[in-house]
């Protein structure tokens, strides 16, 4: 009974440390106005597709977090500038990417409903 209960928190450990705990890196900070004119970086839209599709981006790819297991391999290795919903988006496809090899500069959070970015922050 003690080894299930263990499995169960190790597996609740895990769960909310890849949710809820920043990845670490590197980076810069970004802002709504910086993402039109940086150079040299693939943004990377992990917003869902409803939200993604009212803001438009040149050379923005769309790819929602839930999407990036079997896209991930389209994105130019270039460094990249997550733009995302929240902190649990940006987490999440942070960690996967840096698994894959992928540089992560920094990210963005925008809220489309309120017309305004929420936080701009480093990773």
């Amino acid at each position: 009974m003690s080894i299930i209960l263990i499995c169960l928190a190790i597996y609740a450990f895990v769960f909310i440390y890849k949710r809820y705990v920043p990845a670490l890196g590197s980076s810069r900070k970004y802002t709504r106005s910086d993402l039109l004119s940086i150079d040299n970086v693939q943004l990377i839209d992990t917003r869902d597709f409803q939200t993604s599709s009212k803001e438009s981006i040149a050379d923005m790819y769309r790819i929602p977090v839930p999407y990036l297991k079997r896209h991930y391999n389209e994105i130019p290795h270039k460094p990249i500038v997550l733009i995302a919903a929240d902190s649990v988006e940006v987490n999440l496809a942070a960690r996967f990417l840096k698994n894959k090899g992928y540089q992560i500069q920094g990210y963005c959070l925008l809220d489309y409903k309120k017309k305004k970015e929420m936080c701009c922050c480093e990773i």
